[in-house]
């Protein structure tokens, strides 16, 4: 990943955001063929988009080389999405006996229940995009439903 990043890639040519592009998977699917590792301009804000699978667990685990949380791009960090060690092994500690075996068993009837209400109304209309309409709302459905909050939080 090094050398990709190294290579001279091109920048990407216009502005990106992966949190409000309409479609976020062909920007990724562009990416990926211009380069695997790609220099974004958002207005004002430079980051580097990593776009393999591969380079992507690679960096997270190397917490030494690249860090999560001391640049962000977001307004508000959001640990422990975006914390290094020490601070996301604390967080991890804390969080971890929620996400036990036997703890995520008990939501697997909730979490079937609501992915086949998001999936519904796709069926119906023979079309629809379900990393919008399903993979985006289903985990923080899930969530409220685990923390005993109603859907409309």
């Amino acid at each position: 990943m090094a050398d990709t990043l190294q290579s001279g890639k091109p920048d990407l040519d216009e502005d990106f955001d992966p949190l409000k592009d309409e479609d976020v998977a062909a920007k990724h699917a562009a990416l990926r063929a211009l380069c695997p590792v790609a220099h974004v301009r958002n207005g004002a804000t430079h980051f580097w988009a990593l776009t393999r699978y591969t380079d992507v667990t690679a960096a997270a685990r190397d917490t030494a080389g690249f860090a999560n949380g001391k640049r962000t791009r977001f307004k508000d960090r959001r640990p422990p999405l975006e914390s290094d060690p020490p601070e996301h092994t604390q967080w991890r500690k804390l969080l971890n006996p929620f996400f036990l075996p036997r703890r995520i068993e008990a939501f697997e009837r909730v979490s079937r229940q609501l992915a086949v209400t998001l999936i519904k109304p796709l069926i119906a209309a023979s079309s629809g995009d379900a990393a919008h309409d399903l993979a985006r709302p289903l985990p923080p459905q899930v969530l409220l439903s685990f923390l005993g909050q109603p859907a409309e939080d």
